[in-house]
């Protein structure tokens, strides 16, 4: 089977370093001093393998569970490696986000009175920006409206309002794939929808309703910061935000080193606390967790980049790698074919396929609200430390700042 889901990104700018490239445009120099990892995390291979399932899915118009166990695998530019999407990883993942994407289609086709037509997994450039592309999930037309939906199969949220990458889709699309376009007629008042489908999260559909006037506002914010990342360089804009998870060049960033710097110096402030030596404890407290916050990145994507060095036959003194632990076994077969062969080994039924009751968080997805006296909500789990709402707006930048200047 020819593969639908891209592999290849961009590095100048691409959907999923918008943000970061519109927010610290100095990202794109410090990145460049940073070796490129080798290989995708186990998550990452799940996000591919079920992003290339959906495509497939729809593409084709395939019932999904025919397809099942489908295992993906990445040429062998890209490593090589495989991952199966079994029954148990579709029906958690797979099956709620497809459902989700069905009901929000539905329900604006008849908000709209039109069906909706599609474009999958379909790369575009973005305009004014030479070799900056990248590839949308889903783009789509219902009437006079532009949909922009985006799988995202991660724990941690990701929110539809203002995306820049879904953002960067949708300019990219209206450059790329004018034909598609043709029959609208495309005014700054042409609504714009943005969707997450993103089965972990509750409700799995999260979408921000916008314009085209806002898409074009976005295109000269984008190519603006660009701009500047490749002519001001080392003195382009710094800044740590929700668009640094995952980066790379998180391991040398200049705030985060500040960062770093101060950290220790706070520690020593700790120390002389604790012993009673100060009476300013908490805010010491305060100023250490905010410092690790912006510190802890830093220090695992040291790790990762010294991996990767060592992966690619560097040396570390007083370090070496091991083995990963293997992963979860897994049926090669479909669930037929080994039920049939676990039968004819002498188990029975009920051992091979053993019914099980429905969890408290299912049924209520399928009923709604249930009895209290049902559910057993068990004991607590351990506290754990979050930022307070009225400190959540907070620079913690600014703590850094305080010992080494981010130029």
């Amino acid at each position: 089977m020819t593969q639908i889901t891209p592999e290849e990104h961009s590095g100048l700018v691409g959907g999923s370093t918008a943000a970061q490239r519109l927010n610290c445009p100095r990202s794109y120099t410090i990145e460049k001093r940073i070796p490129k990892t080798e290989g995708d995390s186990v998550y990452a291979r799940e996000g591919t393998a079920l992003h290339e399932i959906m495509a497939v899915a729809l593409q084709k118009d395939v019932e999904p569970t025919t397809l099942l166990p489908f295992t993906f695998t990445a040429p062998p530019s890209k490593g090589g490696w495989s991952f199966t999407v079994d029954s148990a990883l579709w029906h958690e993942k797979g099956e709620p986000a497809l459902a989700a994407f069905d009901e929000f289609v539905v329900t604006h086709e008849k908000r709209i009175g039109a069906k909706m037509r599609f474009l999958i997994e379909t790369r575009v450039a973005f305009p004014g920006i030479p070799g900056a592309f990248g590839t949308s999930d889903i783009m789509a037309i219902c009437g006079d409206e532009i949909f922009v939906m985006d799988w995202k199969f991660g724990n941690g949220l990701v929110p539809a309002t203002e995306n820049a990458q879904l953002m960067f889709y949708a300019c990219g699309a209206l450059n790329t794939s004018r034909d598609f376009f043709a029959d609208m007629r495309l005014l700054s008042e042409t609504p714009v929808t943005l969707a997450i489908i993103q089965p972990t999260t509750n409700p799995i559909v999260d979408h921000w309703r916008t314009d085209l006037g806002r898409l074009r506002r976005f295109e000269m914010e984008l190519k603006a910061a660009v701009r500047e990342a490749e002519v001001k360089g080392d003195t382009a804009r710094i800044k740590t935000g929700p668009w640094c998870k995952f980066k790379r060049c998180q391991a040398i960033c200049p705030l985060r080193v500040g960062a770093a710097d101060n950290l220790a110096r706070r520690f020593g402030d700790l120390q002389r606390a604790v012993a009673g030596k100060a009476n300013d404890l908490p805010d010491i407290l305060g100023d250490v967790l905010d410092l690790v916050e912006i510190v802890q990145p830093m220090c695992d994507a040291a790790k990762e980049t010294a991996l990767t060095h060592m992966q690619n036959g560097g040396a570390i003194a007083g370090w070496e790698t091991k083995p990963g632990r293997a992963g979860n076994t897994r049926w090669a077969k479909h669930e037929y074919i080994v039920r049939n062969v676990l039968l004819e080994k002498g188990l029975d039924e009920d051992t091979v396929a053993p019914r099980k009751i429905v969890t408290p968080t299912q049924a209520k997805k399928l009923l709604g609200d249930l009895p209290d006296d049902l559910i057993d909500r068990g004991e607590p789990g351990k506290p754990t430390l979050v930022r307070r709402k009225d400190r959540e707006t907070r620079d913690v930048a600014e703590l850094a700042k305080r010992i080494v200047s981010p130029t």
